[in-house]
């Protein structure tokens, strides 16, 4: 679960950055017509964060991950019992 917090965290950093930049880098250019980069704050901060919030709260209701990683080569000795 400390690996959905610390995403939403570095992503809603990334938006703020995201963010700043736009404004500052448009402000400082005087550019004024529409530009890609002002959807960068949106995107980062609604796919981003948001997204591993959820992501969160539902891993803290149904606990779909386990504390144990299984190797590849379990995998494949399960799948070859079926």
């Amino acid at each position: 679960m400390k690996r959905y917090i610390n995403a939403a965290l570095l992503y809603a950093v990334l938006a703020m950055a995201g963010g700043v930049f736009y404004r500052e880098f448009t402000k400082f250019n005087a550019f004024t017509a529409k530009t890609t980069l002002s959807v960068v704050h949106t995107h980062y901060l609604l796919l981003g964060m948001v997204f591993f919030l959820l992501l969160l709260l539902l891993e803290k209701s149904f606990s779909f991950t386990s504390t144990k990683t299984q190797n590849v080569c379990d995998l494949a000795d399960a799948m070859s019992m079926c």
